[in-house]
Parts: C-alpha cells; sequence; structure tokens
C-alpha cells in the first residue's frame, strides 16, 4: 500500500487527538531540552560572568543556585505528575482506536484473503501496527525536539563565535550524509528481518489454533522443528542488523568526541585569550555535553523509527489491500419468503428380531 494512502488512513484516528498529542510534545520538549540544553547552562553563564566582573555576592549566588535546583526538579516533577497522564489520554487511546480500525477493515475482506494469509501473520500484524504505533510517535516527538535544539544551538553559537556555529554547521553535514547512507542499508535488514518476524509468529499462533488437531495426528515435533528453524532464521537475519547498528555507534561515537574535543578546547583557547567570558564557556560546555545526549538520542531515535514505520508499513501492506469484492452502494434487501420442507413415505424403525 502507498505511503500516503497509509498516513490518511492514520490521520483519520489521528485527527479528535492532536490537541492533546501538541500537549504531550510540548511538555517533553520542555523538560526534556528547553530546561536542560539552554536554562540551566544559561544560569550557570550569568554565575561565571558574575564572579569574572567581581560581582558576585553570597546573596546572589544562594539566588541562583536556589533557581538551577527548582527548574532542575521541575522537569522530574513534570515528567512524574503529568507525562503519563498525557501520554495515557493521547497515545494510549489511540492506540486503542488504531486497533479497533485496523480488525474492522481487515474482518471485511474475502474469503480467499484469510485462506492465502495465515491467521497468525494477520494478528500479529494487528497487534504490532497498535502496539508499536505508541513507540513511534515518541521517537518522531523526540527526533523532532532534538533537532530543533540543534538548529537553535547553531544560531546561539553563531552570537557567540562564528567559527563555533560554523563548525557545527559542517559537522552536522558530514553527520546526515553518513546517516542517509547507513539508513538505507539498515532499512533492507529491518525488512527482511520484520518478515522473518512475522512468519514465526504466525507459525506458532497458527499452531496453536490447530493445536487439536497436531495431536491428534501426531504432528507435534514436526511443528516444533518448524518454529525452531524459522528462529536461526531470525538470528540470522538479525546478527545483519545489529552489524550495521554497530558501524553506526562507532562513526557516532567519533563524532561526538570530535565534537566535544572542538568545541570545549576552543572555547578554552578563546578564555585564555581574553576573547570569551567564564561564564560564557560554562554555558558552552554544559551546553555542549548536554547537546550530546541530545544527538545521541536524535540519531538512535532517528533509526529505531525508521526501525518501527519498516514494521508497521510492512503491516498496512497487508492488511490494508483494497477489497476483492466490494458491496455496492444501495444494495437490495433480500425479502424472506415462508417455507416449508415435507417428508413423504419415509420410516424409521429398527428390527429387533435380527441378530447381528
Amino acid at each position: 500500500m502507498k505511503n500516503k494512502n497509509i498516513l490518511h488512513f492514520l490521520f483519520e484516528i489521528i485527527g479528535k487527538y492532536k490537541g492533546k498529542l501538541f500537549t504531550f510534545f510540548c511538555c517533553e520538549m520542555f523538560y526534556f531540552r528547553i530546561i536542560p540544553i539552554f536554562i540551566l547552562p544559561s544560569i550557570l553563564a550569568i554565575i561565571g560572568n558574575k564572579y569574572q566582573n567581581k560581582s558576585l555576592t553570597t546573596e546572589s549566588i544562594l539566588v541562583l543556585v536556589l533557581i538551577y535546583s527548582l527548574l532542575f526538579c521541575l522537569s522530574s516533577l513534570m515528567r512524574a505528575i503529568f507525562s503519563e497522564k498525557i501520554r495515557y489520554a493521547s497515545i494510549i487511546k489511540i492506540e486503542k482506536d488504531l486497533r479497533q480500525k485496523l480488525f474492522d477493515y481487515t474482518i471485511g475482506h474475502s474469503t480467499n484473503f484469510f485462506n492465502n494469509t495465515m491467521s497468525g501473520v494477520i494478528a500479529s500484524k494487528v497487534n504490532n501496527i497498535s502496539k508499536n504505533f505508541g513507540d513511534l510517535c515518541e521517537r518522531a516527538f523526540s527526533v523532532i525536539s532534538a533537532f530543533i535544539m540543534f538548529i537553535v544551538t547553531i544560531f546561539i553559537y553563531l552570537k557567540i563565535n562564528i567559527y563555533l556555529s560554523l563548525f557545527l554547521v559542517i559537522w552536522t553535514i558530514i553527520l546526515i550524509f553518513l546517516q542517509s547512507r547507513f539508513s538505507k542499508k539498515i532499512n533492507k535488514s529491518i525488512k527482511l528481518l520484520t518478515g522473518e518476524y512475522n512468519k514465526v509468529s504466525g507459525l506458532i499462533t497458527d499452531n496453536f489454533t490447530n493445536i487439536g488437531n497436531i495431536k491428534s495426528f501426531a504432528k507435534e515435533k514436526s511443528e516444533i522443528n518448524g518454529v525452531r528453524k524459522q528462529g536461526f532464521r531470525i538470528l540470522i537475519k538479525m546478527s545483519k542488523v545489529v552489524s550495521d547498528q554497530s558501524a553506526i555507534q562507532i562513526i557516532l561515537f567519533f563524532m561526538l568526541t570530535s565534537l566535544m574535543f572542538v568545541n570545549i578546547g576552543f572555547s578554552l583557547y578563546l578564555v585564555l585569550q581574553k576573547q570569551m567570558m567564564i561564564g560564557t564557556f560554562l554555558f558552552v560546555c554544559q551546553n555542549v555535553i548536554l547537546l550530546r545526549g541530545a544527538i545521541t538520542d536524535l540519531y538512535n531515535d532517528s533509526i529505531n523509527l525508521l526501525m518501527l514505520w519498516t514494521e508497521m508499513k510492512d503491516g498496512f501492506d497487508t492488511l490494508l489491500q483494497e477489497y476483492e469484492i466490494k458491496d455496492k452502494d444501495n444494495p437490495e434487501i433480500l425479502k424472506a419468503k415462508n417455507g416449508k420442507i415435507v417428508f413423504k413415505n419415509v420410516r424409521f424403525g429398527y428390527n429387533f428380531s435380527k441378530k447381528e
């Protein structure tokens, strides 16, 4: 099925929850991105600049430390109190509606569809799509918020020092180029792995559904061996995915290490040359350390997002096929007629005098 049709199917369900989803996204972005990456480093910058200007007093230190601590606790408190409630009011309910709509659509297929597709595969794909939707939303929100923070950081660094901003732009271009190359490879591996998972899930579900027939004809050993062979195929496909992910993680490690060394090292050089204040240096240090985590999340979440979408699309391609037989728009209603069955010249009985 085309991506456009799949997205249309999803947006029909998401429509009534868009306000709650937006609230969930804003809360996640505020206490995961804005507070730790920008607000807290800004407070450190103020403390450092006041120290360098010799205008730092005990009262101002206590006030700034108190604000820093309150904001840090606020981010954790918001997550503990509001995050799960908003998630339940939006994502969990969308998963329920998605599962119901998938079932309603799938059940409308002709008998031929169910004859050609294992019931276990159908059940597995319905459950995987609804279960993965929540993770897909959260990964997408994480990727979007991390990307926004990264763009904002480039502009902030441009105001601090043009060379810091220029390095960050070049570094970003290289990272995107490397990610695009590896994404194609890992996408292919994930498709193969998803197919094997669906096969083994279908085998297990169908075998349990027909457990009476299997036991009657003594085929347990054959069925178990079939599942075992499918498990080995999954391991082979999984090893390819793990190999691709390991290569990505190695490249990401070297890229992030270069980011930290260049940013912190160059900022320290500017401080020693008295071209940057201590507070700005502290801002860059904390910002780049936390930005490193955001970039790692951005990279990992983008890969997981690709994996989730590949698995969900595989399920949609199977379930959302065009109906082979469509009902007419205004079908005629069959009128029931009265009828009866009559037996004539029919006798039932036993001949007890006859010995078997």
